[in-house]
C-alpha cells in the first residue's frame, strides 16, 4: 500500500537510503526495481519558537524603542522618521501583521520618570537597611555591622535604643563617668604589687570559687589555698587576675573604680594584671598562662571580646 502525501517526494526507502527519488504517487522507481514496498510519510509541521521566546524578544524590543525615544525628544527631522518607522505595523514570515506599541514623548518621560522614582526609592530603603546596622558605643563612636554579621538579632536587646545599639565601650580606659571624665586612674599612679584588704581578698576568692572554679578550674584550689599562708604566696599577677573575674559578680563597691559604676568592677585588679603582665613575657611560668586565661574570661564577660582574644 503507497501512502502519498503533496507535502512529500521522497519515500520513505528512498529517504533512508539517502538516494534520489522520482516521486512517483503509486510506486517509486527506486522501490520498484528493489520490488520494496513504497510508503510516503506525512511531513511534520516545524516546529515553533521556544517557549517565551517571543515574549523575550518583544520585551527586548519595547526596551529599544524606549531607548530610541530618548533620541526623538531632540530636535531633529531625522527624529519624527525614527519614530513613524517604529510606529508603522510590521509583517512576519508567516504573513501576520504586527503593530508595536505607539511611542510618544510624553509616555517616554513618565516611564522615565517612574523608574528614577523606584530607583531612589530603593536607594531609600537600602540606606534604611544600613542605619538600622549601626551601633553607637559609650564613647560616642559609630560602628556599622554587615548583613553577616547576624547584629540584627540583637535587636531585642535592652542595647538597642532610639534605632541604634548602645554597646559598653571596648577599652577599659574609656569607661567614664555621666559628665564625660574618664573613671580610672592614671596607669602609671597603680601600684601593681598593692593588694586588697583582707576581708575583701577573702570575699572575692571565696566568689570565685563558687561561681567560677566550677566552670575554669584552672588551679588546684586546695594547694592555692594552702600558699595563701605559706612563705611562697601566689604571684601578684595571678591573684589580680582572680580578683578581676570574682569582682564582675561581687557587690562591694570598693571592687569599682567609681563606686557609682558597676562597669568599672574589677578594672583596677585588671590594670595591676596589665602591668606586671609587662614584667612576665620573658619568663613565663605555669601561672603566667592560669593569669592569661583568667583575664580572657573577664574581658569576655565585660563584652570586651576583642581584647578576650588578645590574652
Amino acid at each position: 500500500m503507497c501512502i502519498f502525501s503533496l507535502n512529500s517526494l521522497t519515500s520513505e526507502q528512498c529517504r533512508r537510503k539517502k538516494v534520489k527519488c522520482d516521486g512517483a504517487q503509486t510506486i517509486c522507481g527506486n522501490c520498484a526495481s528493489a520490488n520494496l514496498p513504497c510508503t510516503y510519510k506525512e511531513s511534520t509541521k516545524k516546529r515553533g519558537p521556544p517557549k517565551g521566546y517571543i515574549e523575550a524578544i518583544e520585551g527586548r524590543l519595547h526596551r529599544l524603542e524606549a531607548l530610541l525615544g530618548s533620541i526623538i525628544q531632540e530636535d531633529d527631522p531625522r527624529s519624527q522618521a525614527i519614530l513613524d518607522e517604529l510606529n508603522s505595523p510590521l509583517e512576519t514570515a508567516y504573513g501576520e501583521v504586527v503593530r508595536p506599541k505607539p511611542i510618544h514623548p510624553k509616555s517616554f518621560e513618565d516611564s522615565t520618570a517612574l523608574r528614577q522614582n523606584d530607583t531612589k526609592t530603593e536607594d531609600v530603603d537600602n540606606a534604611n537597611d544600613n542605619l538600622g546596622n549601626l551601633s553607637i558605643d559609650e564613647s560616642g563612636q559609630l560602628r556599622y555591622y554587615g548583613k553577616s554579621s547576624g547584629f540584627y538579632m540583637l535587636r531585642s536587646s535592652k542595647n538597642f535604643q532610639n534605632g541604634a545599639f548602645h554597646l559598653n565601650s571596648r577599652g577599659y580606659h574609656r569607661t567614664k563617668r555621666p559628665d564625660g571624665q574618664n573613671v580610672l586612674p592614671n596607669p602609671l599612679a597603680v601600684d601593681p604589687y598593692a593588694l586588697p584588704p583582707p576581708d575583701l581578698s577573702k570575699h572575692l576568692l571565696d566568689l570565685y570559687f563558687a561561681h567560677f572554679y566550677p566552670l575554669l578550674p584552672l588551679l588546684h584550689k586546695k594547694s592555692f589555698l594552702e600558699s595563701l599562708e605559706s612563705d611562697k604566696p601566689p604571684p601578684p599577677l595571678l591573684l589580680n587576675a582572680l580578683y578581676a573575674v570574682a569582682s564582675r559578680i561581687s557587690p562591694d563597691v570598693r571592687v569599682r573604680t567609681d563606686p557609682t559604676l558597676k562597669d568599672t568592677a574589677g578594672d583596677i585588679f585588671l590594670e595591676r594584671a596589665r602591668i606586671l603582665l609587662d614584667f612576665e613575657w620573658d619568663d613565663y611560668r605555669v601561672s603566667t598562662v592560669q593569669s592569661l586565661l583568667l583575664l580572657s574570661s573577664h574581658q569576655n564577660g565585660a563584652l570586651k571580646n576583642i581584647r578576650g582574644w588578645l590574652y
